[in-house]
């Protein structure tokens, strides 16, 4: 029986563990959180999805790493990012396992980045980061249509985006649509001050990121600090525009010159990450690998974010600032 282990009963962490209950083959879970609270909320919402869907396999609910078993196949980390490397180190000298799953915003230091990776590469474990867009059917669709295409632009924007944890979902489905994967240059209008996030002990920012890949492809992402505006997807290419309005009344537009630029509905819907990873951890036990950015790329992906934001949190303190409380 193939064993799979998250660190992580909260929000992101629970969601999994649901997605955990969809796996067709018969699977020991290991659900590691201190918070009794937490691993209670899992275990319910675990309930919730294995009670309809004839679950088979165990399930573990741990207050810490030491009790992990000294070998699984897959961990999935789900906690907060100023734990996350720590969390790292406690699995790698507890147990042996091949498959790596993080949660974003990787890291808040950038020293954290090489000092994991080496760790990783030292122990040849496959890891990926839990960027979920690149597996929406609505955008493996758009990037089969501007494949080749040697001119996109992509403007995202909408009220309170959390942007210091969201953007590299934008940066790393601008990277999936276009093949690019390291930006030349990200610049910042951000908001001059900073403000809560909805996590306790972190901060997030308001403004504007823009993120050129090339002179010819190139992201933007706005937060708005007020409003309700719901998330809107511009994605422009010389021969196709879309437009995905993610939250809301969500929708779908497509335009393209051999129709003559008329507008075109279609249905777009999110798939919920609690069905996605029974996906992602069938396909590691098939396959070896899965559709989630690799660890390697989504470096490059975070570390630009991570200068940026961290250059602004020191600019409002008016202190040189090495760690970015951002999740």
């Amino acid at each position: 029986m193939k064993k799979v282990v998250i660190v992580g009963a909260g929000q992101f962490g629970s969601r999994h563990l649901q997605g955990l209950a969809l796996v067709k083959e018969l699977i020991e879970i290991y659900v590691v959180d201190v918070n009794n609270d937490s691993l209670q909320t899992s275990k319910s919402r675990f309930l919730d999805v294995a009670s309809k869907h004839d679950f088979r396999g165990r399930i573990n609910y741990i207050n810490n790493i030491k009790f992990l078993p000294n070998e699984f196949d897959v961990a999935i980390v789900a906690c907060d990012s100023l734990h996350r490397k720590e969390v790292i180190i406690q699995l790698l000298n507890q147990s042996m396992f091949r498959f790596l799953i993080l949660e974003k915003f990787l890291f808040p230091s950038i020293c954290d980045y090489s000092e994991v990776e080496s760790l990783l590469e030292k122990r040849t474990i496959k890891t990926w980061v839990n960027c979920t867009r690149r597996m929406f059917p609505t955008y493996i669709n758009i990037k089969k249509i501007v494949q080749g295409q040697t001119e996109i632009k992509i403007n995202v924007s909408g009220s309170n985006l959390n942007l210091g944890s969201n953007a590299v979902h934008f940066v790393d489905l601008f990277s999936f649509l276009s093949g690019e994967i390291i930006p030349s240059k990200v610049s910042s209008m951000f908001v001059p001050r900073l403000f809560q996030s909805k996590r306790d002990g972190y901060i997030d920012f308001f403004g504007t990121l823009n993120i050129s890949f090339s002179n010819t492809k190139q992201l933007t992402i706005t937060s708005f600090e007020q409003g309700s505006a719901p998330i809107l997807i511009e994605i422009n290419s010389p021969e196709f525009r879309f437009m995905i309005q993610e939250t809301g009344n969500s929708f779908l537009q497509k335009a393209n010159s051999e129709k003559a630029w008329v507008w075109e509905s279609e249905e777009f819907t999110i798939p919920f990450q609690s069905n996605l990873t029974n996906v992602l951890v069938e396909e590691l036990f098939s396959t070896g690998s899965c559709r989630l950015t690799e660890f390697k790329n989504s470096v490059q992906h975070h570390i630009p974010l991570l200068k940026e934001f961290t250059n602004h949190y020191s600019l409002v303190t008016n202190k040189d600032q090495h760690l970015c409380p951002i999740t």
